[in-house]
């Protein structure tokens, strides 16, 4: 390796001899000019011997499905470059690839994929090694030294592993279930927000894994048409390795009762939809938690039961919390039975699982009265807002930013008077439709997708 030799002192304004000082500093430059270009060409073929063995590396350990061989001639150089290749390769749009030489590993061009259709690669090329034109290519899924690769899914799909994989973090967020929705003729009782998805995380040893595994993305639940409750949220997944459970629908009203929240996913059990109103008797339940871990004595991990339905002229029972069962959902609020009850009962907050969904809440035409507010969570999805008959402001609690640790989680779904419910973010609850007597009727709003995230290291 070329050494660089010090610069001299450089020139001050208050040297007593600037003339000598200066001169003896301008005229060390040119050779300290030449030593760095020696060394920056240095650096330059060091890399390049890198990727070469890099190179050279994967063509004898990737697996068959992250290879591909090319007779396509193709000179050196950046830009797009296009080959023919097999059919049925692993090789997918943004995925980083080196192409190398099988005759001269020192000429390779290192990119990422642009198109892959059938036979026919497509590649964006941004480094290179060597020169030339040739016709024998190894193209194999690759990663520079270092980089970390992320994979999202926002809808299921197959990952595959890179060949230079040691460590995978796989992230799995539950899909958050739907809000109800709410009938025009109905002036009286209203539905409630759908629970939020639970999030699961866990760390794999990339040698455990299979080349390719099934990320499955749970959908949103449909928001309620009508009268009609919310659907469920679907699971999330990878492979057989992790799963989080998807948060419950909420309960519709009926007559002068609402219905209940849906209940926040588990890691081990979904949120249970809530329950409808019984006419002028009950509000709706809400739903019960997905579950999270079996106490010591192997009991069921089933999550907390919804909060009771009113049967009097109040609001119904909040949701519970999971603070003390760290991977369940929380619960849904329980709905109210009176055209004079209170705000709509809240969902229970959680940590690992879902937020509850909040219950609908009073009928009466006093603007003053909303629906339950969804429960929040730590890491995963939270619950969607009940609605009320006549609120002007929409509810869909602003805290759920600050209260949020987690950057796939969305926002949960709100409700507004004599409107549709707003669907649920990534992972949340959706809202609850709110009509008055003679409007039309009105939906809840939808649940938020689910979400896979893949790290490798």
């Amino acid at each position: 390796m070329t050494t660089i030799t010090a610069l001299p002192t450089p020139p001050s304004r208050g040297d007593a001899d600037f003339a000598t000082t200066a001169d003896a500093f301008l005229a060390a430059l040119p050779a300290f000019g030449t030593e760095v270009n020696a060394v920056r060409t240095e650096v330059a073929d060091q890399a390049a011997e890198v990727y070469a063995l890099y190179a050279e590396l994967l063509a004898q350990t990737g697996a068959s499905t992250a290879r591909g061989t090319s007779t396509s001639s193709v000179a050196i150089g950046t830009g797009a470059k296009s080959f023919t290749t097999q059919a049925g390769l692993a090789f997918a749009a943004g995925q980083p690839v080196i192409v190398s030489s099988a005759g001269n590993r020192a000429n390779w061009m290192f990119g990422v994929v642009s198109a892959y259709a059938s036979t026919t690669l497509d590649v964006t090329v941004s480094t290179v090694g060597g020169s030339g034109t040739h016709a024998d290519w190894d193209v194999l899924i690759a990663s520079p030294p270092g980089q970390v690769l992320v994979t999202d899914f926002t809808a299921s799909g197959t990952w595959t592993k890179s060949p230079t994989a040691r460590t995978v973090v796989v992230m799995a967020l539950g899909a958050g279930g739907g809000g109800a929705g709410c009938a025009g003729t109905n002036a009286s009782g209203r539905g409630a927000g759908g629970g939020g998805g639970a999030f699961a995380m866990q760390t794999f040893a990339a040698a455990d894994l299979a080349g390719t595994v099934s990320a499955v993305v749970g959908a949103g639940g449909a928001g309620g048409t009508g009268l009609a409750p919310g659907g469920a949220g679907g699971y999330s997944e990878f492979g057989s390795h992790l799963l989080a459970y998807g948060g419950g629908g909420g309960g519709c009203g009926n007559g002068t009762t609402c219905g209940g929240g849906g209940g926040g996913g588990g890691l081990f059990t979904a949120g249970a939809t809530g329950s409808n109103g019984t006419g002028a008797t009950t509000g709706g339940a809400g739903g019960a938690a997905g579950g999270g871990m079996p106490n010591g004595a192997g009991a069921s991990p089933s999550g907390a039961a919804g909060g009771a339905g009113s049967s009097t002229s109040a609001a119904g029972t909040a949701g519970t919390s999971a603070e003390s069962t760290p991977f369940a959902g929380g619960s849904g609020g329980g709905g109210s039975s009176s055209t004079t009850a209170a705000h709509g009962a809240p969902g229970g907050n959680a940590l690992w699982g879902g937020g509850g969904g909040g219950a609908g809440g009073t009928s009466a035409s006093d603007a003053a009265y909303y629906g339950g507010f969804g429960g929040l969570s730590t890491w995963g999805g939270h619950g969607g807002a009940g609605a009320a008959r006549n609120l002007a402001t929409p509810v869909n609690s602003v805290a759920q930013t600050a209260g949020a640790r987690n950057p796939l989680v969305g926002l949960g779904g709100g409700t507004s008077a004599q409107g549709n419910g707003t669907a649920g973010g990534v992972g949340c609850g959706g809202g609850a439709g709110s009509g008055t007597g003679g409007s039309s009727a009105r939906n809840g709003g939808a649940g938020g997708r689910g979400h896979v995230r893949v790290i490798e290291f």
